[in-house]
């Protein structure tokens, strides 16, 4: 059994393209860079409606840490209760501010507002996975600043990680230590090598010397020649699934894959390519043995759709399962 491609319609791709542009716009990267991303992905209905009747647009920093900390009902003080007047031209709540901010660089598009209100949802989206990117290489690299400028997307607005990996490791102005790292990490042997060639006596002593595992194995590859153990650099490479899963022989692949009880695959794209590289037998092993971690990936936009086909299809492998 293998998945099905990810297509998107035509109105699907016009959306999510029009919420990169915004996103990527400058004044909307701005906000997004001086407020934490809960700012953007919560909206300002859900928070007002959590934190109680009256619209808490005011609340101190220290109200909402009591809050969330010790679990104290908010309210408002008259002191804060009048300055609210609901004209959307004073809100201090930050998710009400990126609302207005977004809503006003939709306003020129001539859309309905059912669009608009998907194209809000598809920004979020993107924050997420930009989010969750950040959060993934944060051990990785340290020179963070205009790194957005490297994002390559995929059509259903996914970060390519392998694509922005190589263009951030062939910027040279971004440290020459972060990009080693990265190299390291995705297992770009090319890249890997080349990057050795022109590192000094004293970076390279850092990863030979250090505790840094998946780098101090590139590292003494680069040096020696040394033959590289596959199966040694699963236990550590955090994002070089793509390079190694092939690597690996055959028997091991599948034993590999079932080793982690919520799959090492991040999304869509990289369960597809796992699956692909199995036989027919090995697929239809791992649909059995794993099937929530792949119905997990299901759960994402825009696979959403296929959800119920998915569960219909684990569902008729149980039952063959059990009559076999």
């Amino acid at each position: 059994m293998q998945l099905p491609n990810s297509f998107l319609s035509l109105l699907q791709m016009y959306l999510s393209n029009i919420a990169l542009q915004r996103f990527n716009g400058p004044v909307v990267r701005l906000f997004t860079i001086t407020h934490d991303i809960h700012a953007c992905i919560w909206s300002s209905e859900e928070i007002e409606a959590l934190l109680g009747e009256e619209p808490t647009i005011l609340l101190r920093r220290a109200k909402i840490h009591d809050f969330f900390l010790k679990q104290i009902n908010p309210t408002l003080s008259q002191e804060y209760k009048h300055r609210f007047k609901g004209d959307g031209k004073f809100h201090s709540l930050p998710n009400k501010q990126w609302e207005i901010l977004l809503n006003q660089k939709l306003s020129t598009l001539s859309l309905p507002n059912m669009f608009k209100k998907e194209i809000v949802a598809l920004v979020r989206l993107v924050l997420i996975e930009s989010y969750i990117w950040f959060q993934d290489h944060k051990t990785a690299i340290k020179s963070t600043k205009n790194l957005y400028n490297h994002f390559q997307w995929t059509q259903d607005n996914k970060i390519h990680r392998q694509k922005t990996t190589k263009a951030i490791i062939h910027d040279d102005s971004i440290d020459i230590i972060d990009r080693f790292i990265l190299a390291s990490q995705y297992c770009f042997q090319e890249d890997v090598l080349s990057i050795w060639g022109i590192l000094d006596d004293a970076q390279k002593n850092i990863f030979q010397e250090g505790d840094f595992n998946i780098v101090q194995i590139w590292a003494n590859w680069a040096k020696n020649g040394e033959e590289l153990e596959w199966e040694e650099i699963t236990r550590y490479s955090r994002f070089g699934l793509e390079r190694y899963f092939p690597k690996l022989q055959q028997e091991k692949r599948l034993e590999y894959l079932m080793s982690y009880r919520r799959g090492i695959w991040i999304n869509y794209h990289e369960l597809q390519f796992c699956l692909s590289i199995l036989d027919r037998n090995e697929q239809s092993e791992i649909f059995k043995k794993c099937p929530f971690p792949i119905l997990e990936v299901f759960l994402d936009w825009p696979e959403q759709e296929k959800l119920l086909d998915g569960s219909r299809a684990f569902m008729a492998i149980s039952i063959r399962r059990e009559f076999l």
